[in-house]
């Protein structure tokens, strides 16, 4: 695998994401970046290996949920958090 497209992701990092233990121990992965950084990249190579995705624009995690509706990433509400 070439690293060229994007040199300051740390080798080690991607390496160690893709042995997919994360995936067997039922952990999840949050891709930040502005454009061009490689988030889709890595989404279409999960997606080439089997695995499901979900995609959210960070707006939408950042928003309470309208009353009544669930947050997009199953993430509780302000008032069920102790």
């Amino acid at each position: 695998m070439t690293f060229a497209f994007q040199p300051a992701i740390e080798r080690s990092r991607i390496e160690m994401l893709a042995t997919g233990q994360w995936i067997r121990d039922n952990q999840s992965l949050l891709l930040l970046g502005p454009p061009g950084v490689g988030k889709t990249r890595l989404d279409v190579a999960a997606v080439e290996r089997g695995l499901s995705t979900t995609h959210f624009r960070i707006e939408e995690l950042l928003q309470p949920p309208a009353p009544g509706r669930p947050h997009p990433a199953g993430a509780p509400q302000a008032s069920e958090v102790q």
